[in-house]
């Protein structure tokens, strides 16, 4: 099977080019034949393991080149990894569509039709009638998405992660926040917790993720500076860091905090869970619900409850347990792509049954 994968923008901190990029990588083992293409500017050609990236400049001389890759690599599927209308219809023309919804009020099909008005958003209705497939990656953007697309067209496949058997499970006094310095992932909050619930029992608390960058999505330089002035002894802010250096993080890592106010459904809970690290979560609008299973499995808090005081768990052999099990049950990127592959296929098959 030839498959293109589109994302907005592929090598930057995006989570959704994060998971499929991991996604891609199990598809190969299964023989598929896979290109990326990117929106990202300035980049023509670059290698990712042993798939294909081909960068677009965002404007007609970038649709001509995705027009040529459709025709050159003639895919069966193109595999959208967010919303992007401007390629959809040619996608359409010379392919089967399989469209992955990734954050619930951006771009499910709601966020999608109701941002635009009068004749842009009938346009959009009937586009995303050409949708083979839609993977809403919630039931909550199902429940949203089915409105716009016929039931059969819909199917709900979370985001995987890697399972590691090279899992320490000695875990030490460390939390961990894992997110852009934004307002949106609500930093602050996590920083408030952390002081009243683990600075007073010996914890220390690392924030990873880049505070110094304009073109991050949801930027604000003053908000940045109030997160950077609680930098202490305790409360260690690292910057942007490799995958494999914030694995070293959450090998050791007891909690995770995220409290962010709008989430898909974030990788980086599930790797955190992979490592046997206890996520402790708000709702994210039901999001929380659909990946863990409280108390046995990670923390959910209430909104109007972040400012309490609470006696959270532990790091234990028995927490360590459940949180890896959880994944490799539901989560486990494997398990994920075999059922990617199958949709996939009852796609590109439907016509010839």
């Amino acid at each position: 099977m030839r498959v293109i994968h589109y994302v907005h923008s592929f090598g930057g901190y995006s989570g959704a080019t994060k998971q499929a990029i991991s996604l891609s990588i199990e598809l190969d083992k299964m023989g598929c034949k896979q290109i990326f293409i990117s929106e990202s500017v300035g980049r023509e050609r670059k290698k990712n393991e042993s798939n294909e990236c081909i960068f677009l400049n965002g404007t007609i001389l970038g649709i001509i080149k995705f027009i040529y890759q459709l025709i050159i690599f003639r895919p069966d599927l193109v595999h959208f990894h967010g919303a992007s209308f401007k390629y959809l219809l040619f996608s359409s023309i010379f392919s089967k569509v399989y469209w992955k919804t990734t954050l619930n009020g951006d771009d499910d099909f709601d966020s999608l039709i109701h941002n635009s008005t009068g004749l842009k958003s009938i346009i959009k209705r009937k586009l995303l009638s050409l949708i083979d497939l839609n993977n809403s990656l919630t039931f909550q953007n199902y429940i949203i998405n089915s409105k716009y697309l016929a039931k059969e067209k819909i199917v709900t496949i979370p985001n995987g992660v890697f399972f590691s058997d090279n899992i320490n499970y000695e875990k030490e006094k460390v939390i961990l926040v894992i997110a852009t310095i934004i307002p949106r992932k609500r930093v602050l909050e996590s920083i408030s917790f952390y002081k009243k619930n683990f600075e007073n029992k010996g914890y220390k608390l690392y924030i990873i993720g880049p505070y110094n960058d304009s073109f991050l999505d949801g930027y604000n330089s003053d908000y940045a500076r109030v997160c950077l002035s609680y930098k202490s002894g305790n409360i260690i802010f690292t910057g942007k860091l490799e995958s494999c250096q914030v694995q070293a993080y959450l090998q050791k890592a007891s909690h995770l905090i995220l409290f962010s106010l709008q989430e898909g459904m974030p990788n980086v809970v599930l790797e955190a869970l992979s490592f046997g690290v206890i996520p402790i979560v708000t709702s994210m609008g039901g999001v929380s619900e659909e990946m863990l299973s409280p108390p046995l499995v990670g923390i959910i808090i209430e909104d109007k409850d972040l400012h309490n005081v609470f006696e959270l768990p532990e790091s234990n052999l028995l927490t360590f347990n459940n949180c890896r099990n959880h994944i490799y049950k539901n989560f486990s990127i494997e398990k994920i792509a075999i059922r990617t592959y199958e949709a996939y296929s009852k796609v590109v098959l439907r016509d010839e049954s």
